[in-house]
């Protein structure tokens, strides 16, 4: 993941973590 910025990617999974989280 060293291709991708860390502040998108952290921005990305929070927003799919709190969607997993919602569905479950």
């Amino acid at each position: 993941m060293s291709a991708f910025e860390p502040q998108i990617v952290s921005s990305d999974l929070d927003d799919i973590i709190a969607a997993v989280r919602r569905l479950q």
